[in-house]
């Protein structure tokens, strides 16, 4: 059997972690906010750890005395200083030889610090979220570093990585965004994935000839690269202008962000781009693609803004171009609209569908015209960040979907499907609408709506973050009707609020509104109890019928508002002579055929009861029976 040293360094090394992530022994000492405690009696070793987060200042001695007994410091554990924010200032003794996992994450207030030569092991994500960490110095002999080793060290601008190092993990630097220049050891073989995610400041890289393995993202977010360079010994990988290619040229890898060509023609030997690793995410410079005739897999352009053209070679079998816009070869789908290109857009007739991100991040669209060949089922998700987008037309022989002055809708009418963001009025949702769909209308500039009486449903997040000002929500009384899951989240223009006979109102539907200041309300209903969370229920006025202050107070979700007021007697000075749906026998009355509360009041306002449909038992005399938007008069002899 072969030897595996790497098994043999895991059956060492394992055991270890396990007994540093405990209590590593009941002999222990406290100096300085230190605790040190015994790991080796055999050995005379041990440990060093923060006492509490609170620790400002962590001195570290070489040996310490327990119990009348001298140990030398080897090891910072697992968890050692994490989460003390206030930590300035740490010096290691050059006794130490490991620093455990997480041992300083957190430490937010970090600086610098120097690692003694003698450390050989450093675990994972031992700086991570040390944000005001400058600069480190890794000494040499340590062979990895390990995932997430300085993952969020936001104010890194330099680190020194020795030449022993032969793996670069996952996440090892990622969300590093001022470290402006890396260079990689001549031996590593592994770039894991996201390992150089989002370090905006590096301007050039190089690439050793050992790199056998760049992992998923890895050099995703590098938004200041000008040029991938790789050393010519490298058989994994080549450079091409700064474009980074596998060496046999088939996948185009990374093609720089800060690249400053504007014109780009990717290799006739190119057939794919590398989907995770987004091949030409934000290449701000890039205006126009060629794309060559085998090109098959993943092309994409996120965060090209200033891209208005990619024109495919013709004959490529998977992809074709119309006027520098890219659909399959086909036609029936349209995948990609440069973010760029004209205010207007017509898609072209044979259309049947169009990908999720098309149209993302296209800030100067203004408006679209959809063919009836369109087949594509909800589209608010589809034009993400089109926020001068005003219009959507569609063409009148759609079997799905219809167009009102510039809002979509199902064919019959029924549903609202999305109202664009750059849309600015004072909405009335049409009369046939039983339903506004999750999305709708989030992010709009709506000042205001008012929904139709015969309302089912308002979805999840669809009016979520929009400008609207006031809201009235009706609904018929033959539903309960609901209004979805942050419904209204973050609408802070919000002021007033008109929601009187809709049932359900689910969580967060109107959270963080934060300067709504009246609801009128006349059922209780069904309300989470999170419905109006971050809403200042100090100031908000709840408006309620008049006798009902009680039955709101007896509520999780309403009782959370200071100010309840009645608003009169309106049902009682509009109730009718004509009781649908209601019959008295003798002192029953019987009410049927209703979901709403059913409310009943003497003539003079005061409430005797408040229920469901059924029977109950009321004293002679004149009352009024209130349910949804209707009352009615009736004597009880």
């Amino acid at each position: 059997m072969a030897f595996d040293s790497t098994k043999l360094k895991t059956m060492l090394v394992l055991p270890l972690i396990t007994l540093l992530a405990g209590s590593l022994s009941a002999q222990s000492v406290t100096k300085n906010g230190i605790t040190y405690s015994v790991l080796s009696e055999a050995a005379s070793t041990a440990t060093a750890q923060a006492e509490d987060t609170s620790i400002k200042e962590a001195d570290i001695e070489a040996t310490v005395s327990i119990n009348d007994k001298d140990y030398n410091v080897t090891i910072i554990p697992f968890n050692a200083f994490k989460d003390c924010d206030s930590l300035a200032s740490v010096t290691i003794p050059s006794s130490v030889i490991m620093l455990g996992g997480n041992a300083f994450q957190n430490c937010t207030s970090l600086k610098s610090i120097d690692i003694p030569s003698n450390v050989k092991n450093i675990f994972t994500n031992v700086f991570s979220g040390c944000e005001s960490l400058e600069s480190v110095s890794i000494p040499d002999g340590i062979s990895e570093i390990k995932e997430g080793l300085f993952n969020g060290c936001t104010s890194l601008k330099s680190v020194e990585i020795p030449q022993s190092v032969s793996s670069i993990e996952a996440k090892a630097f990622k969300n590093c965004k001022n470290l402006a220049q890396i260079s990689i050891p001549a031996a590593v073989k592994e770039i894991g994935d996201s390992a150089l995610y989002n370090c905006q400041s590096i301007e050039t890289l190089y690439i050793p000839q050992n790199v056998a393995t760049i992992g998923s993202n890895a050099l995703d977010g590098m938004d200041k690269c000008s040029g991938f360079y790789v050393n010519y010994q490298n058989s994994n990988y080549k450079g091409d202008n700064g474009v980074l290619f596998t060496k046999n040229g088939i996948v185009l890898v990374k093609y720089p962000a800060a690249k400053t060509d504007k014109e780009y023609t990717i290799p006739e030997s190119t057939r794919v781009l590398i989907f995770n690793m987004q091949s030409f995410q934000n290449c701000s410079n890039l205006e126009k693609v060629n794309v060559p005739v085998n090109m098959a897999n993943n092309l994409a352009f996120p965060g090209c803004n200033a891209l208005t053209d990619v024109n495919v070679a013709s004959g490529n079998s998977s992809y074709k171009s119309v006027d520098g816009v890219v659909f399959t070869a086909d036609g029936k789908e349209l995948l990609i609209y440069p973010s760029a290109r004209a205010e207007e857009y017509t898609i072209p007739e044979g259309t049947e569908t169009f990908a999720k991100e098309t149209f993302n991040n296209c800030a100067g669209l203004k408006a679209v015209s959809v063919p009836a060949t369109l087949k594509l089922v909800g589209l608010q998700d589809y034009f993400a960040n089109c926020k001068d987008l005003s219009a959507i037309n569609i063409a009148d022989g759609n079997t799905y979907y219809k167009s009102v002055d510039g809002a979509m809708y199902s064919k019959n009418g029924k549903v609202l499907i999305f109202y664009p963001f750059a849309k600015e009025s004072e909405y009335i949702v049409p009369d046939d609408v039983i339903m506004v769909s999750g999305n709708a209308a989030a992010d709009s500039k709506m000042k205001s709506v008012v929904t139709p009486e015969n309302l089912g449903t308002i979805g999840e997040n669809a009016f979520a973050n929009s400008e609207i000002k006031s809201a009235t929500v009706l609904s018929n009384d033959s539903t309960d009707g609901s209004i979805g899951a942050k419904a209204f989240l973050g609408c802070d223009s919000l002021e007033t609020l008109s929601i009187p006979y809709i049932y359900a109102i689910d969580s967060l539907a109107f959270g963080n509104c934060k300067n709504l200041k009246s609801i009128t309300r006349d059922i209780v209903g069904n309300p989470s109890a999170s419905a109006f969370d971050g809403v200042d229920t100090e100031n908000c006025v709840l408006y309620v019928p008049a006798g009902m202050t009680a039955a709101f107070r007896a509520n999780e979700c309403w009782n959370k508002f200071k100010n309840i007021e009645e608003t009169g007697v309106n049902a009682i000075n509009n109730a009718t002579d004509n009781a649908e749906s209601v019959s008295v026998n003798g002192n029953i009355v019987s009410v049927n055929g209703y979901k709403a509360t059913v409310n009943v009041y003497t003539t003079d306002g005061k409430l005797v009861y408040s229920g469901k449909n059924g029977s109950f038992s009321l004293a002679n005399g004149i009352y009024v029976v209130a349910t949804g938007k209707k009352s009615f008069k009736i004597a009880v002899k």
